[in-house]
């Protein structure tokens, strides 16, 4: 029993900062077909209430899955960094911005957690499916912190793990506070 859940605790990316290829690859497949059969990315995105003009962050954006949706509720004026540690899915992200001409989206490989991103950049922060995976949760909400705009929303999705466990990482961390919650995610701001 102990070796089953081993497994599913690598596929599923928990205490480890970046998946292997293969749970990338994975991961993609998972996405692609629950956005085939449920519409899973357009329904979570609508939750997200983004509005135009806004600097939006992306962050754990893994092959992409909201970045067009993002980038046409930003509108011209706004702009979305899609942030994540994996070359696979900063790749994917390239061809979707190339493919779909998104001129108002970038790319952004990180190493660790730490962006190359000037502080106080976002309007919003959203991190929905990766959260779990994070080693140093602290180190990862201080970014966020830096990040944000002083009004500025973090919405910090539980991935695969309890809310409780996902909000007692936010208060322990001290860079952020918890606001507001849906089923889906839970708002944060500044401390």
């Amino acid at each position: 029993m102990r070796n089953i859940k081993s497994v599913a605790d690598v596929l599923a990316g928990r205490k480890r900062d970046r998946l292997s290829d293969l749970g990338y690859r994975l991961m993609s497949g998972a996405i692609k077909a629950a956005d085939l059969f449920l519409n899973y990315s357009a329904k979570n995105f609508q939750t997200l209430l983004l509005q135009p003009g806004q600097t939006v962050i992306d962050y754990g954006c893994g092959p992409g899955r909201y970045v067009p949706m993002a980038a046409r509720a930003v509108g011209p004026h706004g702009k979305v960094f899609a942030v994540d540690i994996h070359p696979l899915a900063v790749a994917k992200v390239n061809r979707i911005i190339k493919a779909k001409r998104l001129v108002n989206v970038e790319a952004v490989q990180i190493d660790g957690y730490r962006t190359p991103l000037e502080k106080e950049i976002a309007d919003v922060i959203y991190a929905l499916e990766m959260f779990h995976m994070v080693k140093q949760p602290g180190e990862l909400l201080q970014e966020f912190a830096r990040l944000l705009k002083k009004e500025g929303v973090l919405l910090m999705g539980d991935g695969h793990q309890s809310r409780d466990e996902t909000i007692t990482k936010i208060e322990d961390s001290g860079a952020l506070i918890v606001f507001g919650q849906t089923d889906k995610y839970v708002r944060c701001r500044r401390a």
